[in-house]
């Protein structure tokens, strides 16, 4: 290890190109296609809303989760929800409210865990 030390000093470090071109390696800076970014992006959001989802979904009772889900993600109205559900449509909209409120709060928390702060803008 001291022979491999004292005999770094006389030879000289090799430069980047010597390198890229031992690993065959393109030095050039990297041009992201944007069409790609964008949906590199919605996928991450996504799954920040599913991890999330999951989460939320152990803290809320389960007609919440349904009044919700039913409306939120699959777009079903209200009065069918209020209706298979037997909540009143107040009671729906509220539990939809509740959970979204939720789900924002542990977003956040997890863009926090992974980044060191929260993105704005939510979901």
């Amino acid at each position: 290890m001291i022979n491999f030390l004292t005999r770094r000093k006389h030879q000289p470090l090799p430069t980047i190109e010597r390198w890229s071109s031992f690993f065959d390696v393109n030095t050039e800076p990297l041009k992201l296609d944007p069409d790609a970014t964008q949906e590199f992006d919605l996928e991450y959001r996504r799954q920040l809303f599913w991890i999330a989802a999951d989460i939320v979904r152990q803290q809320v009772k389960p007609n919440t989760w349904e009044a919700f889900r039913l409306t939120a993600i699959d777009n079903q109205t209200v009065a069918k929800t209020s209706k298979q559900l037997g909540m009143n449509e107040g009671s729906v909209l509220v539990a939809k409210c509740r959970v979204i409120a939720r789900l924002r709060v542990e977003v956040s928390k997890l863009e926090e865990q992974l980044h060191g702060e929260p993105k704005r803008g939510g979901l």
